[in-house]
């Protein structure tokens, strides 16, 4: 476990590589491979901002929750809280929109979920940096918002309604509660053994050079 929580993002590229050859030679329909499609993608999204090339932690601290402090040791965010937050929002979200797909609505939070992603890396981070680039950006921009755009103009199978919308919302909102605000979040983030290193805050120092001030 040790291990694991030090190198959690790491490890899904591997995770994410296992999804799409799963999704390529798999016999399943329309819908489950876009789904498939759509949690190879966020693993691959976690490395583009946790490992490759990095710097997402302090940047979103700073950037969301006006934290200054450049001290991982001072925040609820470690490698535990991102592992757990981050794996817990794909299973929850992603998995289970693939295992029951009668519960349209689940599908229609996955597909969504990316134009939120789409949102935040491609229009409010790099309004508040002044700065073209953050981690994360490619992913959301090349990678999940196309297989949801994709989704929509080649579903056939669900018609979704204004109740889908509702319940979709607010099953992402009630996950990102659990992933990132929960009292798991908290418990996890005092587990200081688990603190960012420096060269996390440096990178992500590197991304904030229009707009950080010490």
């Amino acid at each position: 476990m040790n291990y694991y929580l030090k190198n959690w993002y790491k490890i899904s590229v591997l995770i994410a590589g296992l999804i799409f050859v799963i999704a390529l030679i798999a016999p399943l329909d329309f819908r489950a491979k876009m789904v498939l499609g759509a949690m190879a993608m966020i693993h691959l999204h976690f490395y583009e901002e946790m490992g490759y090339p990095g710097g997402f932690p302090f940047m979103g601290e700073y950037l969301e929750l006006h934290i200054t402090n450049t001290d991982p040791k001072s925040w609820d965010l470690n490698l535990a809280t991102t592992a757990w937050g981050n794996e817990y929002f794909a299973v929850a979200v992603y998995l289970l929109a693939l295992l029951l797909p009668q519960y349209r609505w689940l599908t229609l939070a996955v597909m969504l979920f990316a134009f939120l992603e789409f949102a935040m890396h491609t229009f409010f981070f790099p309004i508040k940096m002044k700065f073209w680039y953050n981690p994360g950006l490619l992913t959301a921009f090349f990678g999940l918002t196309p297989i949801s755009i994709c989704y929509f103009i080649g579903n056939h199978q669900y018609y979704f309604n204004w109740v889908d919308y509702v319940l979709a919302i607010v099953w992402i909102v009630f996950n990102y509660w659990m992933a990132f605000k929960s009292p798991i979040y908290k418990k996890l983030g005092q587990l200081k053994q688990y603190s960012f290193g420096q060269d996390s805050v440096q990178q992500s120092l590197k991304w904030l050079k229009n707009v950080y001030k010490e």
